[in-house]
């Protein structure tokens, strides 16, 4: 990354970063990938309260795998990448 592309970051507040298409990590400096991940703690949470509530190994492991399922399918952008490609072919 060059030298102006780094200042511009660090002047620009984050809530008006773009995702830049050559950068694989700049989708995570956008408004709404972080308050998509504020929503994942929130899933995160609830699954902590449930796990506490019913501290049984098999209901853990459960919680815990089906939680992480959840996650990861919310904070994909995949569909909207399959969007993007259709749009431009």
């Amino acid at each position: 990354m060059r030298t102006v592309e780094r200042i511009m970051r660090m002047l620009v507040p984050a809530d008006q970063v773009r995702a830049d298409p050559s950068d694989p990590l700049g989708r995570m400096r956008t408004r709404e990938y972080r308050q998509r991940r504020e929503v994942v703690k929130h899933f995160w949470l609830v699954a902590g309260g449930a796990m506490l509530l019913v501290p049984v190994l098999h209901w853990v492991v459960a919680v815990s795998l089906f939680t992480t399922f959840v996650s990861f399918m919310y904070l994909d952008e995949a569909p909207a990448l399959a969007e993007q490609w259709c749009d431009h072919h």
